[in-house]
């Protein structure tokens, strides 16, 4: 019961209010009803942009600290002190990186919010990001299934 009364308070809600100039539980409720209404999933996209994002994160900063630590273990004697320069050229990368992917991440979540808004709407914005969404699963999924759901009426903004 607490789970089905707090899933509508997701992350597309602000974006959902910043779109459509809604109060935030008004646009967390009808951001709920967008995506279940044309079986989108908040999770997954949630999810998936979050943890690769993090990921490649990860990944580059690690290899951005061992560039680090092979060039000063190179070119200068700092000796241990080579493993703090290069611990703290990875905290650094990995906070700017971090605030870089905290906003990228945020625009794909507004533009997915679009994306549920064009499909309710049966329109087409942007096509390219139709063409990009539409390999999601879940969107491949929703075509084949779309008729045996009977559709609440379409979002007005």
């Amino acid at each position: 019961m607490f789970l089905s009364s707090v899933d509508f308070l997701n992350k597309f809600a602000i974006n959902f209010a910043a779109i459509t100039g809604e109060a935030y539980c008004t646009s967390s409720r009808m951001s709920y009803e967008l995506l279940k209404r044309n079986l989108l999933s908040a999770a997954f996209v949630e999810t998936i942009s979050s943890r690769l994002l993090v990921s490649v994160i990860l990944v580059v900063s690690a290899l951005y600290a061992i560039v680090v630590c092979a060039i000063a273990n190179a070119a200068t004697d700092l000796g241990v002190y080579v493993y703090f320069l290069g611990l703290s050229a990875w905290l650094l990368l990995l906070v700017v990186l971090g605030y870089f992917a905290h906003v990228l991440d945020n625009v794909i979540n507004s533009i997915y919010i679009c994306y549920a808004i064009d499909m309710d709407r049966g329109d087409v914005s942007k096509p390219e990001v139709h063409e990009v969404y539409a390999h999601l699963p879940l969107s491949r999924s929703r075509s084949q299934s779309s008729s045996l759901i009977s559709r609440t009426p379409p979002l007005i903004v």
